[in-house]
């Protein structure tokens, strides 16, 4: 007797339902993309006890006649295909032939249909996959599915459905992702016969990316472009104070098909490094154009993955896309923004790297700068290196302006015209207050002094010119075997960048020298904080590069003035300055912020003056 056997249809189609037919959502999707593929332009969602007993889909596509909507219903039956080179070049979101037989074997499902040449539509009624009626019935050109009893004949799929809200969730969530790919098509959403959304056609894309994303400030969205030969990226970013605890405000499309791609996701993600705290996710929608034969959908059962033929090349396009973007919030509130930075950042590189820095032979301490030489305490003396930049003496040196009132500290900066900027005082030795013409600034001073040794320290790197301090008594740390084997794939990398690391005997290595700005205390401790970076950062995509940065970090925070620290009034200037100057100044290296404002207005309304 044979042991092998065909499965009957219905049977097959259930399995087939099981990949494609997760809950009412994913019922909601495919029914949604088919609308879309029919060419309309108006679609009506209709959900009842959140898709359980309910699900509606209506549309003004090109609809099916008689033949066409028997032909729908039985598996691998597809307008969308006709050979295998079709395959590799799909232009539609649906292609398969699999989503309408497979909901229909585990539901209750009406099929209307009318095409423009019928005077007639057709009626098809089936239930649990087999046909109970077909006929003729008035309809307006386009199609109706209507899914009822979902799951009624699978009890065990229908037991794990979460509840009614839940469920509703989903599919709102679902219907807002599509929606916001097609500017050009109408979307309206029912639940339980009241209306949730409806939202018109619009030739402006970005205004259903607005209706969507709802973000507190629709002017805050920052638009981003960029075109390259094999792919084109267009979209909108929320700026990092508006990051989430999860990625569900992440909306990406690829040619047009929502997906959940984590090569784009990391993509995304890498782009606004330096910007976000660790476990906040960026708010975005972003859409990808490329060739159809450079991008394979065919890699998952509910074609919610792709895969790019040039999968590094689209990566590294996004994320350069992103950062270059989000390079318009890279300013201070008192400066005029990124384009102050030029002659003068090349003399606080200077300053840095322990370049000559234009004082006469023999006159360096008639002037108030300090050799960038380590001393006893290497924070501080960081913050008294006073660059000689012409930016420097225009905001700190210059005398105030006729007129003008000084602060509490006895400062005022005013350039170019800007609004003046008062350098008020420290509180708690942890924060550097200023006010300007319509707001008070906090500054967080560790946040601030992270975010300059990074970007100097970073710089010095690339340019192999980090100063470096030899330990008198070499510091010694003894690692497990799986550390052992991260540390020494990073010992080049952390050579050039200034800690000369050296396998000493076994799992034990010896710390021979420290970037300058380095305290020599803690060392080892330092050490194996950048070895358990590295090793929760080990990634596919980039891992040795991640690493090396969460080492810099971690250096950068270690040098850094910290909190309860009192600092001069000098210093607080230097800090601003040298923040001023910063590629992205406004956080740490680990995305905290480094200041907020509080307007003027805010204060008066606490003050019940407005």
């Amino acid at each position: 007797m044979a042991r092998i056997r065909i499965l009957p249809d219905i049977l097959a189609n259930k399995i087939a339902a099981g990949e494609v037919v997760e809950r009412p959502a994913s019922v909601v999707k495919e029914l949604v993309e088919n609308s879309l593929d029919a060419g309309a332009d108006s679609i009506l969602v209709e959900i009842e006890q959140g898709g359980r007993r309910l699900i509606r889909v209506s549309d003004n596509g090109c609809g099916m006649d008689a033949d066409d909507s028997l032909l729908s219903i039985e598996r691998f039956a597809t307008s969308k295909i006709s050979t295998d080179k079709d395959l590799f070049a799909v232009q539609t979101l649906g292609f398969r032939g699999e989503a309408l037989p497979s909901i229909a074997s585990v539901s209750k499902m009406t099929v209307i249909s009318r095409s423009v040449q019928d005077a007639a539509g057709t009626l098809i009624e089936l239930d649990g996959g087999r046909i109970v009626q077909v006929r003729e019935t008035g309809a307006p050109v386009g199609t109706q599915i209507c899914v009822e009893q979902l799951f009624f004949n699978t009890p065990a799929r229908r037991k794990f459905l979460k509840s009614q809200a839940t469920e509703w969730g989903h599919i709102a969530d679902r219907v807002s992702s599509l929606a916001m790919g097609f500017g050009s098509v109408g979307f309206t959403l029912v639940h339980n016969s009241k209306p949730v959304f409806d939202w018109p056609k619009t030739p402006d894309l970005k205004d259903r990316v607005m209706a969507v994303l709802a973000p507190p400030d629709h002017e805050r969205l920052i638009p981003i472009s960029r075109t390259e030969p094999f792919v084109e990226i267009s979209g909108w970013l929320a700026p990092p104070s508006l990051a989430r605890s999860s990625s569900r405000g992440i909306y990406l499309f690829v040619n047009s098909r929502l997906v959940a791609d984590r090569t784009v996701a990391h993509a995304l993600t890498q782009g606004y490094s330096g910007r976000l705290m660790k476990g906040r996710f960026p708010c975005a929608a972003i859409f990808i154009k490329v060739p159809r034969d450079e991008v394979d959908v065919n890699v998952h059962p509910a074609k919610a993955q792709v895969r790019f033929a040039r999968q590094q090349a689209v990566h590294d396009t996004i994320a350069h896309a992103v950062a270059k973007a989000l390079e318009t919030l890279d300013c201070t509130p008192w400066s005029t923004g990124p384009q102050v930075k030029g002659r003068e950042q090349a003399a606080l590189d200077r300053l840095t790297t322990g370049e000559d820095r234009g004082i006469p032979a023999g006159q360096e301490e008639s002037r108030p700068f300090t050799r960038p030489i380590i001393p006893a305490s290497p924070q501080r003396a960081i913050l008294r290196e006073v660059s000689q930049s012409p930016a420097f003496y225009k905001a700190w040196s210059a005398p105030p302006a006729a007129g003008k009132q000084q602060g509490a500290a006895g400062l005022l900066w005013e350039k170019d015209g800007e609004a003046p900027l008062i350098l008020v005082g420290q509180i708690y030795d942890s924060y550097i207050l200023c006010q300007k013409r319509e707001a008070l600034l906090v500054i967080d001073q560790h946040a601030a002094h992270e975010r300059i040794l990074f970007e100097r320290y970073s710089r010095a790197r690339a340019e192999s010119s980090v100063q470096v301090q030899t330990l008198l008594f070499p510091q010694t740390i003894t690692l497990s075997h799986s550390e052992a084997l991260i540390l020494e794939g990073m010992l080049d990398e952390l050579n050039l960048a200034g800690m000369e690391v050296e396998s000493f005997s076994g799992r034990t290595f010896a710390i021979k020298a420290v970037p300058a700005f380095l305290p020599e205390k803690n060392i080892s401790a330092l050490l194996r904080q950048m070895v358990d970076a590295a090793a929760q950062v080990r990634t596919a995509q980039g891992p040795h590069e991640t690493a090396v940065d969460e080492a810099l970090m971690l250096m950068a925070c270690h040098g850094a003035v910290r909190a309860n620290q009192p600092l001069t009034q000098k210093e607080m200037e230097v800090l601003l300055a040298d923040l001023n100057l910063c590629q992205n100044p406004s956080h740490c290296p680990h995305g905290r912020p480094v200041w907020f404002e509080i307007s003027q207005d805010e204060i008066r309304r606490r003050f019940k003056r407005q």
